[in-house]
Formats: C-alpha cells, sequence, structure tokens
C-alpha cells in the first residue's frame, strides 16, 4: 500500500509525471484495499491522500482546447479513479478531515457538475461520506452543491439516484440545507422514487431524504401536495427495517399537521403503526412511538 501511495500521484510541479494508466491502477488498488481500516491509516501515513486529492485536477491540467479526445477522456479516468479511492478512505473520519485539508471541497464541486454519470457517482459517494462531519454539510451547503445533488437526483440511473439521496438524508440536518433542497425541486424526484420498491437500497435512501426534509413545515406542505403521505403508508409493510425505520420517520414529522393526520387514517395507515409496536429495533420503536403520539392528539385515531 506504500508503494501504491506514492505512485497514485506527484506533488503539483514535479517534472516526472508517472504514465496516466498507472495513476489510474494505483488509485483504482487503493479504492479496493482501502475498504479496511489498516489500508486506510496506511495510506494516509504516506501522505497518499494528498496525492489522490490532486487526481481530482486532472481534468484542469490543460486547456479543453489544446488536448484530444482520447487524452481527455483520459484525465476524467483519472479523476475518477482518483474519486473512487478517496470515496474507499473518506470511511476514516481522520481521513476526511486530511481531505478537507487538502482541498478536496472545490474539486469535488467542480467534477459533481460532470455530465459523465461514472464520475459522479464515486464524487456523490464521498460527499455521502463526508456529509456526516458538520464542515462538510457546511461546504456543501455554500459551494453550491445542493443544487447538482438534486440535478443528479433526477438522474435515469438508480444508483446515482441512491447516492444522491443518502447525501440528502445526511445534509437535511440543517435548515438551510432543507430550505435549499425544496428550492431546487428536489422533493418532488425523492417522491417519485417511492415507487421503486424493489430497489430497497434506492428505496431506504429516498425514504431517509423524505424523513430530513420533512422536519421543515415547507417541505411538508409540498409532500401534502404531492400525496406523499398515501406513498408512505403502503410502505408501512415493507420488510426491510431501514426502510420503516425511515418511513415511520416521515410519518411521524409529516403528522404534526392535522390534515395529514387525517391522510394517514384515510389511509389505513394507524393500525400498521401500531402493530409495529411488536418490534425490536430502538429507532423504529422510537420512531412508531412519535408518529403514534402526533396520531392521537385526533379523537377519530383514538379507537384503533
Amino acid at each position: 500500500v506504500e508503494s501504491i501511495s506514492r505512485y497514485s500521484g506527484w506533488p503539483a510541479g514535479h517534472v516526472y509525471e508517472p504514465d496516466k494508466d498507472l495513476k489510474c491502477l494505483a488509485a483504482e488498488t487503493i479504492a479496493h484495499v482501502a475498504k479496511f481500516k489498516r489500508a486506510r491509516k496506511v495510506v494516509r501515513q504516506n501522505d497518499g491522500i494528498k496525492r489522490l486529492v490532486s487526481l481530482l485536477d486532472s481534468v484542469k491540467t490543460h486547456p479543453h482546447h489544446s488536448l484530444s479526445q482520447v487524452e481527455l477522456d483520459k484525465d476524467i479516468e483519472v479523476a475518477r479513479c482518483g474519486a473512487m479511492a478517496l470515496w474507499s478512505l473518506s470511511k476514516s473520519k481522520k481521513n476526511k478531515h486530511e481531505m478537507r485539508r487538502a482541498g478536496v471541497i472545490p474539486l469535488l464541486a467542480s467534477l459533481l457538475k460532470s455530465k459523465h454519470e461514472s464520475m459522479c457517482i464515486p464524487v456523490v459517494g464521498t460527499l455521502q461520506e463526508c456529509a456526516s462531519e458538520a464542515s462538510y454539510r457546511l461546504a456543501i451547503r455554500t459551494e453550491g452543491m445542493i443544487e447538482d445533488l438534486v440535478k443528479n437526483l433526477k438522474s435515469s440511473n438508480q444508483e446515482l439516484q441512491m447516492h444522491c439521496s443518502n447525501a440528502i438524508f445526511k445534509c437535511a440536518e440543517d435548515k438551510e440545507t432543507r430550505d435549499l433542497i425544496r428550492k431546487y425541486g428536489g422533493l418532488d424526484p425523492l417522491v417519485a422514487l417511492l415507487t421503486n420498491k424493489d430497489n430497497k437500497a434506492l428505496l431506504a435512501a429516498a425514504t431517509g431524504a423524505i424523513w430530513k426534509c420533512a422536519i421543515s413545515k415547507e417541505n411538508v406542505k409540498r409532500f401534502q401536495d404531492l400525496r406523499a403521505i398515501d406513498y408512505l403508508v403502503g410502505l408501512l409493510n415493507d420488510p426491510n427495517e431501514e426502510v420503516l425505520i425511515n418511513t415511520v420517520g416521515a410519518l411521524a414529522e409529516c403528522a404534526q399537521e392535522p390534515e395529514n393526520r387525517a391522510s394517514m387514517r384515510k389511509a389505513n395507515g394507524v393500525l400498521p403503526l401500531i402493530t409495529l409496536l411488536t418490534g425490536t429495533n430502538n429507532q423504529l420503536l422510537i420512531n412508531t412511538c412519535k408518529a403514534l403520539s402526533q396520531c392521537a392528539q385526533d379523537q377519530d385515531n383514538i379507537g384503533y
């Protein structure tokens, strides 16, 4: 891993730049081995993170008009492989801090605008991992990345949609971000994703994003217009526990509004909530109790 880290890039201005194919191979190898904690530490200790971050700038090294299409495609591939490696490395908190110090944020913001889905997937995956840190969530908002996350959310690529939803799930902890998601039209595609019942990873990500977005009353109003309550109630019998946790969390937030409590009752959503009280998952029980406590404010729901 130490040797591979040295081949993943050279300090800026170094005269002897390794072949781009070798950089790609080194970065791809790091992406695989960095799934293990020890390897992530070794890469950081051998200055690998700075070198990998520098790969993200590959597509800007030369003016595009001076490159052939083959050369441009290779530069894009170098940046993509660097993003793949950083995605794996970002599972470490110390690596997240090192990546930020190395200037990864503006480079990720630039690559997020790429028209290449294969590029956007590892970029969003990295943002998704890093968004657990408040400093990254702030940077994602101030660098204008929320708009691009929403744009990619509307992609037809389900893997990209999933990672965008997960990134929104984490970023929507902050009110300013929730407002931006609504401003850029991100609530509509999130509700549309609720129809993908066979893709559990995507469904869990979408319900999680809706849950956090629903913390803002303005977003709940838009969810009402989109009839999100009906879709969410339809997921209360889903066998996937993560989907259930997020779905019930979303319903608990939406149920603070009397109109939504009535919608839940009309959609026969109260009884399935009561049934979930027999489960053992702590977060699911917390969300279920919160949802039922909101429902209990209406006398018509007491009879259940």
